[in-house]
């Protein structure tokens, strides 16, 4: 048996999106619109994905950058 490639999952593909997104822009002056617009985009392509709920809550909680009615946006 012979291995030609190895790929992660698509959450560990998306985990790693995102922190080289993070990393790329996070001294930014305008990261935090951004940032709202990257995880729109990415909650709109994956709305019910596990990460999207997890990286929702993580901002509410760990991170707050984002207003109250960005995170309702973004929910919802």
């Amino acid at each position: 048996m012979k291995i030609n490639d190895v790929k992660g999952s698509k959450t560990f593909l998306i985990q790693e999106e995102y922190k080289n997104f993070f990393h790329a822009n996070q001294n930014k002056e305008n990261f935090k619109s951004i940032q709202y617009n990257k995880l729109k985009s990415f909650i709109e392509e994956n709305k019910n994905h596990p990460l999207s709920g997890k990286n929702l809550g993580e901002l509410a909680l760990v991170q707050p950058i984002l207003t109250k009615n960005e995170f309702i946006e973004l929910y919802t």
